[in-house]
């Protein structure tokens, strides 16, 4: 074979390799396109069922705490009075569970002080004095109903649904959804909660075998339902 012919054939099997190089490239091209594309789509869809799980969340939440009512009792100007010794407890716990009431009917879990204070029954024609509120909440967190998120005693998460029922409700519905995992950011979302009682609820769920713990950089993030 002449030289000149080696040089030809060489640049034809150097251009064929380039055809085939471009050829590879755009079907990866395509291929990872094709990825993208259904990632998005899958993406889209998992966050358009945590929209509805919180949605849905709200709404069951919402029902249960209208359901309750303050009692009448509370609405009287006299409620506002501490009574004799012996007729404390009872009156204490008259406003224990007004405390209960009050986080139902706004569906949440989260108290605080202050804004019980500010708020009917609370205070109309006049108020209960934030000492007895803070007894009101202590005597929630001896019968397990309660618990102080500071030591100042300022917020407190009320368990006014008990914690291993809300996990059933988170549960049932996050299944009935077809989500696998239930984000802690999405139950602070749906009950307007700190992270420490998101995380109180989900524990609920995890110690009841319904799912176990993901976390992110040594951080809970996530349940895996199971």
């Amino acid at each position: 074979m002449r030289m000149s012919e080696l040089v030809e054939t060489r640049e034809r099997a150097k251009e064929r390799e380039t055809l085939v190089q471009r050829e590879l490239t755009a079907q990866r091209e395509v291929e990872e396109e094709a990825i993208r594309a259904k990632l998005l789509v899958l993406t889209s869809t998992i966050e358009y069922a945590r929209e509805r799980f919180k949605e849905a969340l709200r709404r069951v939440i919402k029902h249960l705490g209208q359901s309750v009512e303050f009692s009448e009792d509370v609405k009287q100007p006299w409620a506002k009075i501490p009574p004799a010794q012996k007729f404390f407890d009872a009156w204490l716990g008259m406003w224990s569970d007004a405390v209960k009431v009050y986080a139902a009917r706004r569906g949440t879990l989260y108290v605080t002080v202050s804004e019980l204070s500010r708020s009917p029954p609370f205070r109309d024609s006049r108020s209960l004095d934030t000492r007895y509120i803070r007894m009101a909440l202590d005597k929630l967190v001896k019968k397990g109903e309660a618990v102080w998120l500071d030591e100042s005693r300022e917020s407190a998460l009320v368990w006014w649904v008990s914690g291993p029922e809300l996990a059933h409700i988170v549960w049932r519905i996050a299944r009935e959804i077809g989500l696998e995992y239930i984000f802690v950011s999405d139950i602070i979302d749906a009950l307007s909660i700190p992270r420490v009682v998101a995380e109180a609820v989900l524990e609920h769920l995890v110690r009841q075998g319904m799912g176990v713990w993901r976390e992110l950089n040594g951080r809970r993030v996530a349940v895996k339902l199971t």
